[in-house]
C-alpha cells in the first residue's frame, strides 16, 4: 500500500513575482509521488528568480552565460533517505521572467507554465533526464500524466 506522510515545500520568492501556485505545487508533489510510488515524507526547495539572478546561477553551475527557465539541483535522495529518514529531494530555480514569457508565447496561461516546468524539474530531482530521445519521451509522458491528474491542461 502505498503511503505517503508529509510534503514540506520551501518557496522563496527572491523576485517581484506575485506567487500564488503553492497549492498547486503540492498537488503535483503528491501525485508525482504516488505515481512513481515514492513513500514517506518528502521535503525540496522552489527559488523564483528574476532573469538577471538566474543567468547568474546558470554561469556558476553550469558555466552557461545565458538564462533559462529553470534548473533543478538534485540530491541522492534516496542515499539521502537512508541517513536522515526523508527525501530530501534538493532544489528548483525558476526564472519568473521566462516562464511568463513562455506562457504568453506558447499561448498557455501562467498556472499551466509554471505548474508543468514544475513537474518537468521536480522529475529531474527524482532522476529522471531527458539526454536521449527514449529519456525524453518516458520523461514527458510521466509529465504528462501528472499534469492531467491534478487537471491542468494547456489552455488552463
Amino acid at each position: 500500500m502505498y503511503n505517503l506522510k508529509v510534503i514540506k515545500l520551501n518557496i522563496q520568492n527572491n523576485s517581484d513575482f506575485k506567487f500564488n501556485f503553492e497549492k498547486i505545487y503540492n498537488e503535483i508533489i503528491a501525485e508525482t509521488l504516488k505515481l512513481l510510488e515514492i513513500e514517506g515524507d518528502t521535503e525540496l526547495s522552489v527559488i523564483i528568480l528574476d532573469d538577471i539572478n538566474m543567468r547568474k546561477i546558470s554561469k556558476k553551475y553550469r558555466n552557461i552565460d545565458t538564462t533559462t527557465d529553470i534548473l533543478s539541483f538534485p540530491t541522492n535522495y534516496r542515499e539521502i533517505r537512508k541517513l536522515i529518514g526523508y527525501n530530501l529531494l534538493g532544489d528548483i530555480y525558476l526564472s519568473f521572467e521566462k516562464l511568463e514569457l513562455q506562457a504568453k508565447k506558447f499561448g498557455h496561461s501562467s498556472k499551466r507554465e509554471w505548474s508543468y516546468l514544475f513537474t518537468h524539474g521536480l522529475l529531474h530531482l527524482l532522476g529522471y533526464d531527458h539526454i536521449s530521445d527514449d529519456e525524453e519521451k518516458k520523461m514527458n509522458a510521466i509529465a504528462y500524466k501528472i499534469m492531467e491528474k491534478v487537471k491542468v491542461s494547456r489552455d488552463a
